[in-house]
């Protein structure tokens, strides 16, 4: 097995389609059927179930594709490894959640300017996907949204910003100056998924308040949070920053008064001794920047 037929294997556990898949791996759907035609045989094992609903994946594929994310990871920090040890530009992967490189890219810059050797490579996920890319060894180093799921890291929180309520012109509570979590009860709530910690926060903070929130709409993106919102489709929440960004007419942003109802950025790694070095380095001059001048 080579890594090649390791990849196309993952790419097409993820798509579910080898249509799909072979335009994403840039090769035929006859070459690619080989290729897993060939994995099956290596292995003695059926990987997938064809259909002509698609390609879905057998037990035997699920626990494949677990242990062959692993090893594709690990062969892209040996890879990294090896660069760095060879001389070559060092590198170093990071993951960032939808909004945290807003707030933290001076400091990538800073970074960058101090380490002219290190080329960074960064990426945006949702907030749970950022989580993932660190446990699965995608990324040495990420900036996530604080939330469940993350006690086996080692982090440090960066920032906390306010998260505001919004509500389109007319709404009950457009003249106020400040609203609750009761507040929420009753109201239709458009918000960003389950993908995104702010799910789970809003839910936990209307569950203390002794209510289920009314979640009329789930989205992976804010702006179409605040459109729906702009036209009466409920009332919507956001952060205090990408509400100054994007401000829409017809919608107002809002204040919580809960004090503890925040969007906290951490910064997160795994045990600092599977760090290379170049990432120890990250590591250590966000925190000291952060040090001489916090957010």
């Amino acid at each position: 097995m080579d890594t090649k037929a390791l990849h196309c294997f993952i790419v097409l556990y993820r798509l579910k389609n080898m249509h799909k898949a072979a335009e994403e791996l840039f090769i035929s759907q006859q070459g690619l059927s080989k290729i897993i035609r060939n994995l099956e045989s290596e292995w003695e094992v059926l990987l997938f179930e064809r259909s002509k609903y698609g390609m879905h994946p057998t037990k035997a594929g699920d626990y494949f594709y677990q242990h062959a994310v692993s090893i594709q990871n690990e062969l892209e920090q040996m890879k990294r490894e090896i660069k760095n040890t060879a001389g070559g530009m060092e590198e170093l992967c990071i993951a960032c959640a939808y909004g945290t490189l807003h707030i933290l890219y001076p400091y990538l810059q800073s970074f960058r300017k101090q380490n002219p050797s290190v080329r960074i490579r960064w990426k945006e996920y949702p907030d749970r996907d950022a989580d993932c890319a660190l446990k699965n060894r995608v990324v040495e180093v990420a900036f996530c949204v604080e939330g469940s799921g993350q006690e086996s890291f080692e982090h440090v929180p960066l920032a906390k910003r306010r998260i505001l309520l919004l509500v389109h012109e007319g709404h009950r509570l457009w003249d106020r100056k400040s609203a609750a979590i009761a507040d929420l009860k009753n109201e239709k709530i458009i918000v960003e998924g389950d993908g995104f910690h702010i799910f789970s926060l809003l839910q936990k903070k209307c569950l203390e308040e002794g209510f289920y929130p009314d979640i009329a709409a789930e989205t992976a993106e804010i702006n179409l949070c605040q459109n729906l919102c702009r036209m009466g489709e409920g009332v919507s929440i956001t952060v205090d920053f990408i509400a100054d960004i994007s401000r829409l007419p017809g919608v107002r942003a809002i204040p919580f008064s809960e004090p503890d109802f925040t969007w906290n950025i951490i910064m997160a790694w795994r045990k600092k001794d599977d760090l290379t070095d170049t990432a120890k380095k990250f590591v250590q001059f966000i925190q000291d920047s952060l040090q001489a001048s916090p957010l």
